[in-house]
């Protein structure tokens, strides 16, 4: 069996700017896999988006995707239908910023960085591994060719 990736607590930054937690998981996940300011990568979606980044991000909407892509990230598909935090299911190498039904996580060279381990969600007491139906990965253009 494929290796479940690790996990380390990591807000982004967010901490920097807000006190409370709020549904901004797409904003920190970008800011952890760029290394761009919490605050800056905010001030994008919200201009990009339209709304309010703390109240959760429409990533299925186009500008959303070439937003993403002036970043300097590409999308991927996960082989079948869905993958989980593991190696071999999705990229263990590189930075990425992947795509659940209702959350964004960052992961770098195979380490989850979130506010919470994200490798699972519970639906009452049974945890299950979380499901992954999409992810950006992140190329950085002044470091990776």
């Amino acid at each position: 069996m494929n290796e479940l990736f690790s996990y380390q607590y990591d807000d982004g930054g967010r901490s920097d700017y807000f006190p409370k937690k709020a549904g901004d998981c797409v904003c920190r996940a970008i800011a952890i896999t760029t290394g761009i300011d919490y605050m800056d990568i905010f001030e994008l979606l919200k201009e990009t988006m339209k709304c309010n980044p703390n109240r959760g991000i429409p990533c299925h909407k186009p500008e959303f995707r070439r937003m993403m892509n002036k970043l300097g990230f590409r999308y991927g598909v996960v082989s079948g239908m869905a993958a989980h935090l593991r190696n071999g299911e999705i990229p263990s190498k590189g930075r990425l910023v992947c795509l659940t039904k209702r959350h964004a996580i960052a992961v770098i060279d195979g380490v989850v960085h979130d506010i919470y381990d994200s490798r699972f969600v519970y639906r009452g007491i049974e945890k299950k591994e979380q499901t992954i139906y999409g992810y950006y990965k992140y190329q950085d253009m002044l470091n990776e060719g």
